[in-house]
């Protein structure tokens, strides 16, 4: 596939706001997912200290990104941003 295009294949971005920096509200609950999910992992495998973990430890994660969603959308500060 050598097609780089505007729709997004090969660094064309399809939303122009990924392009340039506007949005950012979402990566800190991307990153928060993505810690949840890492935690999530690891404790069904068992792996090291994780495995030992209480649930509400692996959970919260989950729970802090739905509790900023929703403080981002009550407040407007998602509207700000776009």
């Amino acid at each position: 596939m050598s097609y780089i295009g505007d729709n997004g294949f090969y660094g064309g971005f399809v939303d122009a706001r990924l392009a340039s920096g506007v949005g950012q509200m979402g990566c800190a609950t991307m990153y928060l997912i993505v810690l949840g999910v890492l935690l999530l992992v690891m404790k069904l495998a068992d792996f090291g200290p994780v495995g030992v973990w209480s649930w509400w430890v692996i959970l919260a994660p989950f729970g802090a990104a739905v509790v900023w969603w929703a403080w981002a959308d009550a407040t407007g500060w998602t509207k700000r941003r776009e």
